[in-house]
Order: structure tokens, then sequence, then C-alpha cells
């Protein structure tokens, strides 16, 4: 549900729709109608199936089972189940959906397979390119193109029904396009990223792509989020701290070409970054403060302000899957210092982190650049919850 609205309005919207859903009659497919007036958020899918078992109509029965069976989302087959069973408790007739055990038993032949898996480093905002590729029993690619944010989880997705020659040429055109090349992954790390960014989903609230929705199902039942990132299989966080220079230097990774637009957005910087323009350009400041220890001091302060605990989990994820498109493209070095830097974003300051105050350092440097020149460019302004251009 939106932000701002209380409770009791959430439910009467929630109830609205039941009511709307109840009126579509039988003949469409319950689901995807579910689905469609949800408008594909998870908690306002899982706000509706509440409604639905609390309105003690028999006509809201079917609709729920077709959710407790065929849903995408685990937790919406969970709430529908729930549901259902409050029906039964109040008298309305329910045929509670039985597990299949034939559809866990079949061979894994009679289900699509997944062959290729590629994805890009992530951008500024924190989202990333990721392809997978499945072969179906009868031939041909079921391709998903998802955009992954390290922040609000899944944002957009395309499906389609291609060939494997087509898949691999929409993706060296779209390397070709953005200069920044995708590298490929093992399948069930791929997935596990998948599971991953629908976690951030919940959490954030952030609407799944309802085309994803829709054509979940080739996927199966999805592996849990990874638990280690898959550079440690070659870098481990010990080896990148045997040489001490490693963290020291991390700065320099914002050199590489796919750091280029690692920045805070201009509305959470502009103060600061006034501050430390003002800082370094006026000539008389009443304060026997040294100029370089007030830099410092309001260094320090946009470090803390702009690296909340979501970001510092975004930040350390982010460069833990850029280390591996590092050691893909043979950048070991910049792959090790990525570890490292990634390895260091855990509690306490980051006063003293050389990529953290590179990061927020830049991000000042280029606002109040920006601002100078009069003019502020929209790029500078994206966040992880913008639509995508």
């Amino acid at each position: 549900m939106e932000t701002g609205r209380t409770s009791r309005e959430a439910i009467d919207e929630a109830a609205s729709r039941a009511a709307e859903l109840l009126a579509l009659g039988p003949d469409v497919d319950r689901l995807a109608r579910l689905l469609d007036v949800a408008g594909a958020n998870p908690k306002q899918a899982t706000a509706l199936v509440d409604a639905l078992g609390s309105t003690r109509s028999a006509d809201a029965a079917p609709i729920l089972a077709a959710a407790a069976e065929r849903a995408p989302d685990k937790e919406l087959r969970k709430a529908a189940r729930r549901a259902l069973h409050r029906l039964q408790s109040v008298g309305v007739p329910v045929a509670l959906p039985k597990p299949s055990p034939g559809a866990r038993a079949r061979p894994s032949a009679d289900r699509p397979r997944l062959t290729d898996a590629y994805a890009t480093a992530a951008d500024g905002v924190g989202s990333r390119m990721t392809w997978l590729g499945l072969e179906p029993p009868a031939g041909g690619l079921l391709a998903y193109m998802l955009v992954l944010n390290d922040v609000v989880g899944m944002k957009d997705c395309l499906f389609e029904e291609t060939t494997r020659r087509r898949f691999r040429e929409r993706i060296r055109e779209f390397d070709a396009d953005t200069e920044f090349p995708s590298v490929a992954l093992p399948g069930e790390y791929a997935a596990a990223l998948v599971s991953e960014a629908l976690a951030l989903n919940r959490e954030s609230g952030f609407t799944i792509p309802r085309d994803f929705l829709f054509h979940r199902t080739a996927l199966g039942e999805l592996p849990p989020p990874p638990i280690d990132a898959l550079i440690h299989q070659h870098v481990s966080r010990g080896q990148a701290f045997l040489l001490p220079d490693l963290l020291d230097a991390a700065g320099n990774l914002l050199d590489e070409p796919e750091l280029q637009s690692w920045i805070f957005r201009y509305s959470e910087t502009k103060e600061r970054a006034r501050e430390l323009r003002q800082s370094r350009e006026s000539r008389l400041i009443l304060t026997a403060e040294p100029p370089e220890v007030r830099e410092q001091r309001i260094l320090d302060a946009a470090v803390d302000g702009l690296f909340t605990p979501t970001m510092r989990r975004a930040i350390r994820r982010r460069l833990e899957e850029v280390a591996y498109v590092f050691w893909a493209t043979d950048r070991e070095r910049a792959a090790r210092q990525a570890v490292a830097a990634a390895g260091a974003f855990g509690a306490g300051t980051l006063h003293h982190h050389a990529f953290a105050r590179a990061m927020v350092l830049r991000s000042l440097e280029i606002a109040g650049e920006a601002e100078r020149r009069g003019g502020i460019p929209g790029f500078l302004d994206r966040g992880p919850y913008d639509p995508i251009d």
C-alpha cells in the first residue's frame, strides 16, 4: 500500500477491490484478474487476498483456490491458503487445494532448463541487466530480460520466446550500445540473484513487473538468495587483505568505466556540495578552522548522511557483483580492490573508508559543478525508485 495512508484507508481500498473482483464473474482467469486488480504489487495482492478471505462469500473461494495453487509468489500462495481456511471456519464451502505430488515428481526433462545466464555491472542507481535463457523440452528458448536493482529489487522484465542465437545477439547488441560487457554467470547463481531481488521487492514495496509475474512459472522453484557472492569462489576476503594497499587505493575503482556513474543523487548532496564549494571558494571565512580541516568535516558529515544502512548494504553488494565482472574481464587487481572495499562496509564509521569517501567526494564535486553552471541534468537526480528511462 502507498506510504502515508492510514490502515483503515488501506483496508477499505482492499475491500473495495475485492468487491470488484467478485463482480467480474466466473468466465475469466481468476488468478490473472487478481494480479491485475492488485496492480502486480506484492503487498496489494496479499491485502486483496486477505480481503477476499473476510468476505464470507462463496464466490471468493475459487479465486483464492486459484491463487493458492498457481500464484507465482510463494508468500501470496500461503496468504491465499490462510484466507481459504478463514472462509471454511465461518461455514463457507471450500475445496482446499491439495499438493500435487505429481507436479514435484515430474522428471526434470519435462521442465524448461536454465541454460544461459548473463549480467552486467550495476549502474549508478544500482540497476543491472540480467539475462536468463531457459530451454523447454519442445525446443527454442524462453528468455527473461530483467532489470535488478540492489535497493528496490526487480524493476523491469521482458519475456519472450526466441532462439539461443537471437538471445545472444540481443545481448551483444545491448553490450555494444552501452559499451559495458555482460558476463556469463552460473545458472543457479543467477536464479539466486532473482530471489534476492524479489526479497528486496517485498522489503521496499516496489511493484514486481507484471510480465515477470505472468511468466514466472517457467523458472520453477527459485533457490534462496546467495549466501556468498560469486567472486568469493575466486577471491576470498582474507586474500584481498594480503596486499595491504588494496583498501587504501580502493578509491581508484571509480576510474573503471563501469563505475563512472556511481554517484549519489543531486537532491541528496546539494547542501553539502554548497558547503564544500563555499569552503573552497570563499576568500574570507570567519573561523580559525584550517581549510583542510573544514573540508574534512564537511566530507565526514556527508559520508554519515549518505551511507544509510540501506545504502551500505546496497553498495557492498554492488561492489561484490562488479568484482566478479572485473575478474571475468581479466582485471584481477580491480576485482581484489572491490572485494576489499566491500568487506570493509561493515558496522562502524566509514570516515576512513577510501572508496566510500571517494564516492561521496566525487558526488559533491559533480553536484557543485552542475549548480555552478546553472543547470542540473536529469541523470544527476535519478534514484532507484525512479522509472527506467
